[in-house]
């Protein structure tokens, strides 16, 4: 039988290390670029993900906050449901200082997360409604905000993160901004973008030696479900 190179431990080791720096992500982002060439990826799961919701009112309850997520179809093909991100009110941006979650706790918030074709290729969206337009706003600029330094923090890693960049002609919604993180063991691309008072985070990932998908018609795909 011939032997996949994917399912070598070394190449386990590595996904592991991406699932771990990407749920540390979802207030950070990256510039989208030169290497995010790959074709944009698909399902092996279409069912809807369980919404997850912090203290805090909005709008919406879990369960609608949770249709508004991509489903594996929608992300591409050949992908399946992986780790999702954590709404953690401890975790840090990437450039220091309260996350998200801490700074704005008034919202309701679903995440879920997918693993590619090739298991080091890593997708995450978080998507937060918030009571108003204006607060979901204020939380898009705080989440700018920590990642305006040109070095960071995510799982322990030091990254390079790249200066913001407006993708909303690319994308959609009201408003969205790219960045791109690098190590020498890892890719990602993160797209924070705004529709109303929902504000939804893109985090797509490849570890050393995978290909980072496209970021940019996974975003579009979630934003247009944003309403």
């Amino acid at each position: 039988m011939r032997h996949d190179p994917r399912h070598h431990p070394r190449h386990r080791r590595l996904s592991l290390l991406l699932a771990t720096a990407l749920l540390a992500l979802p207030a950070c982002g990256t510039a989208v670029g030169a290497r995010a060439t790959a074709p944009p990826v698909t399902a092996v799961s279409t069912a809807p993900a369980p919404a997850t919701a912090l203290p805090g009112a909005g709008p919406a309850g879990p369960a609608e906050a949770g249709d508004l997520l991509l489903t594996a179809a929608e992300v591409g093909p050949g992908y399946g449901r992986g780790a999702p991100p954590v709404a953690d009110p401890d975790t840090p941006t990437a450039c220091g200082g309260p996350g998200t979650v801490a700074a704005f706790p008034d919202a309701v918030r679903a995440g879920i997360g997918f693993t590619g074709p090739d298991p080091r290729q890593q997708v995450a969206e978080e998507v937060a409604v918030y009571p108003d337009a204006a607060t979901a706003a204020a939380a898009h600029a705080h989440a700018a905000d920590g990642l305006a330094c040109g070095e960071g923090s995510a799982a322990g890693l030091t990254v390079v993160i790249t200066p913001a960049e407006d993708l909303t002609a690319d994308v959609g919604g009201d408003a969205a901004t790219g960045w791109r993180l690098g190590h020498d063991r890892l890719d990602a691309v993160v797209v924070i973008a705004r529709r109303g008072a929902v504000v939804a985070t893109f985090t797509v990932a490849a570890a050393a030696g995978a290909e980072l998908p496209d970021p940019l018609p996974i975003a579009a795909a979630g934003v247009a479900k944003l309403g």
